[in-house]
């Protein structure tokens, strides 16, 4: 499932956390993320780290009812990728390169949201380094 805004690859994951999120391309076209009809689980990988999981980070359906969709789960995805930085930041590294600091949240975009099975998923991030 691909993110894009204006055309170009990827929504700003500083922007996905406020819904509407102006400039998303197809916001509003329905996803189905859980295929128990629920919640899945989001993966995080990050060079360095340890594999960092949230079980129901995503929702087959919207807060106040009806289908999912992709600016809601581009929003999901931002706020669950924000409590990976604020539970993972402290952590100390070897390879001092990959720290979170080192990568400012503001700089992440959402490119894409890969299935990795059939109930849990996990982010392409990109980062615009200066």
């Amino acid at each position: 499932m691909a993110f894009s805004t204006g055309g170009r690859r990827g929504v700003h994951l500083q922007a996905a956390l406020r819904l509407p999120i102006h400039g998303l391309d197809a916001a509003y076209s329905v996803q189905n993320v859980a295929w128990d009809g629920h919640r899945a689980g989001l993966h995080i990988l990050w060079p360095g780290y340890s594999a960092w999981s949230l079980s129901d980070a995503l929702t087959s359906h919207a807060k106040y009812g009806g289908q999912q969709t992709l600016a809601g789960l581009a929003n999901q995805v931002a706020r669950s990728f924000q409590q990976f930085y604020n539970d993972v930041q402290a952590t100390e590294l070897i390879e001092h390169a990959w720290r979170l600091q080192n990568v400012p949240f503001e700089n992440l975009y959402l490119v894409e949201l890969r299935m990795v099975t059939r109930s849990s998923w996990q982010p392409i991030i990109c980062a615009r380094l200066r």
